[in-house]
């Protein structure tokens, strides 16, 4: 396998951190006699400063010492050829080491950046941890709503059915209606010519009610005509009865009966003496029905100061002898006149006779 420039870089790297494997190094690269000539060395100087007198050992050794030196100038120039291409490996190895630390420095910036980038990873972790316990929340958020909107969908189902059937039931009442519309169509054509019938006959009936009513104005007039004779013709009848009874009770009419009108009509107003001498007014009210209410707001208004006083101004300043007059009188009315102390003529005569003769008041 070849030796490349990495695996020297690794070697460099480990010899730094062992020293102990520089010598097994060294004893590798150099000879046995490269090894041991230093301790060679010593020993010939150890000998020399000994003995001098051992030369021809010397001689020899120096003989041994020449071939050895001669086989270490051989070693050295070898090993300087070694060392020479060593050298050469190293000043490569040198140059593979400033671009390896060119790339270290590349990739410590881009180690730099990759720990700013794990840095932000780790940022980017944390909140999608964070999201994802939200995403879990969510999670069962949605899976509670999804069992709702199951519910949902099984009510939803049943509605659907429902819907279905009172679907069918339309349909059916639709067809049924359809039916009927036909009929209510012939209807309303029969109705449209009843309608049309109708009509006419409304016409007619208006033309016979324009006719009716030219009838009822006639009768009205001739109502008017007759209730105006039957009012004479009772006020006649009331000055009749009057002057009878105020004659039986001694009383003598001091001139004809008149009617007096007062912002509301006095029937019958006549002066009549009594038998001292002093003179009175005989006033009487007429109707053909009588009422309780009609006594009670008679009586009350000839007692008023203010009726009074409007007499007075008419010539009528009293004592007053006050009646009312019916043709129909029932016996609530009967009552009311007893209440009132006032006097009851009918057409028989005096009913009931007036329980005092009314002073006017100062």
């Amino acid at each position: 396998m070849a030796f490349t420039v990495n695996d020297f870089s690794d070697l460099v790297r480990l010899l730094a951190q062992h020293p102990e494997w520089q010598a097994e190094l060294r004893r590798l690269i150099l000879t046995e006699d490269l090894l041991r000539l230093p301790a060679v060395v010593q020993e010939l100087a150890e000998a020399q400063r000994q003995t001098g007198e051992q030369v021809r050992e010397l001689t020899a050794a120096v003989a041994r010492l020449e071939a050895a030196v001669e086989q270490l100038t051989q070693a050295q120039r070898q090993a300087e050829e070694r060392i020479g291409r060593l050298e050469a490996v190293v000043e490569e190895l040198a140059q593979a080491q400033r671009r390896t630390e060119e790339r270290v420095g590349r990739l410590e910036d881009r180690v730099g950046r990759l720990e700013i980038v794990v840095g932000e990873l780790v940022e980017a972790q944390r909140r999608a941890e964070e999201r994802l316990s939200h995403l879990d929340a969510t999670v069962k958020e949605l899976a509670e709503a999804h069992r709702r909107a199951e519910e949902r969908l099984s009510h939803l189902d049943a509605t659907v059915k429902e819907l279905a059937e009172a679907h069918r039931r339309a349909e059916e009442r639709l067809s049924h209606l359809e039916v009927v519309v036909r009929e209510l169509v012939q209807a309303h054509r029969q109705a449209e010519e009843r309608l049309s019938r109708l009509e006419a006959a409304v016409r007619e009936l208006a033309e016979a009610q324009r006719r009716t009513e030219e009838r009822m104005e006639i009768a009205i007039q001739e109502m008017g005509r007759f209730q105006n004779a039957l009012g004479a013709t009772i006020e006649e009848e009331a000055e009749s009865v009057l002057l009878t009874v105020l004659e039986e009770k001694g009383y003598r009419p001091l001139a004809e009966p008149t009617v007096l009108s007062l912002d509301g009509e006095i029937d019958v107003v006549v002066p009549i003496q009594d038998q001292t001498g002093a003179t009175l007014w005989a006033i009487v009210e007429v109707k053909t029905r009588l009422s309780r209410r009609v006594v009670h707001d008679w009586a009350q208004r000839m007692r008023s100061a203010g009726w009074q006083e409007r007499l007075r101004a008419a010539g009528v300043p009293g004592p007053y002898l006050v009646y009312v007059f019916g043709i129909r009188i029932d016996q609530h009315t009967v009552a009311a006149v007893q209440e009132q102390g006032i006097g009851l003529l009918t057409g028989r005569g005096e009913r009931i006779p007036p329980r005092e003769i009314l002073i006017p008041q100062s």
